[in-house]
């Protein structure tokens, strides 16, 4: 799947908080997540789709 299913993933984040940092991770080889956030599903999101949209992701 990569990169295609990426916008997928940010969209159900942005609907619902799940764990798909691990996938997102993967794909993208990137990881917006600061350190002082792990283990906050909420701010983990946030960094996420922050990251998404400076990316230019539409979800």
């Amino acid at each position: 799947m990569g990169h295609t299913v990426v916008p997928y993933l940010l969209k159900d984040l942005a609907k619902k908080p799940e764990h798909w940092f691990w996938a997102l991770k993967a794909i993208t080889a990137e990881d917006p997540v600061p350190e002082a956030d792990r283990g906050n599903l909420e701010r983990m999101t946030q960094g996420w789709l922050i990251w998404g949209a400076r990316n230019g992701y539409e979800f």
